[in-house]
This record gives C-alpha cells, structure tokens and sequence, in this order.
C-alpha cells in the first residue's frame, strides 16, 4: 500500500511561486526601452514612437508586467497544492 501524501508545507509553496515570479519577470518585466523615429519630406508627417521590451525582447509594459506576475503567482499556488493531492484508496488494495 503506498502511503498517502501530505500537503506540502510552506517552503515548497513558497518555491515555487517565487520561481513563477523569477519568469515572469524574465519574460514581461520592462527592462529596456527601444524607438525609432521615421522623416518625412513634407512637413508635419515625422514621427518617433518608443517601446518597452523585456529581457527576452517581448513588447511589455509595467501594467502587462504586474498583471502576469499575479497570474503566474496564483497559478503556482495552485499548481503546488493541486500536484500534492492525496491518492485515494483503490479498491484492489
């Protein structure tokens, strides 16, 4: 008979939400800004625009940034909990 799992404690819930936070970070957080600037001839038609990129070059920004790190936050929190679910008995044993 295998014996039925425990919850898991604190430390390892803690992992793995700091781990989500660690990729969310790496792949939303806004960390450098690039732009452009296109001329035109006739007058009044020039412009610049700039952008926020992450590490990884993804187009960000702190609101896109904060909104994943709450999601990838409660996704680990459940992912841990819901991986250590307690077996049930079959009915073979």
């Amino acid at each position: 008979m295998t014996p039925a799992r425990t919850r898991p404690g604190a430390g390892w819930t803690i992992a793995w939400i700091l781990g989500s936070v660690v990729v969310a970070a790496i792949v939303f957080a806004p960390l450098m800004t690039a732009g452009f600037c296109a001329d035109s001839s006739i007058p009044g038609r020039s412009y610049c625009a700039s952008s926020q990129h992450s590490l990884i070059g993804v187009p960000t920004s702190f609101w896109i940034w904060l909104g994943a790190t709450a999601a990838f936050g409660i996704i680990a929190w459940i992912a841990s909990h819901a991986f250590w679910r307690p077996r049930r008995a079959s009915a073979e044993e």
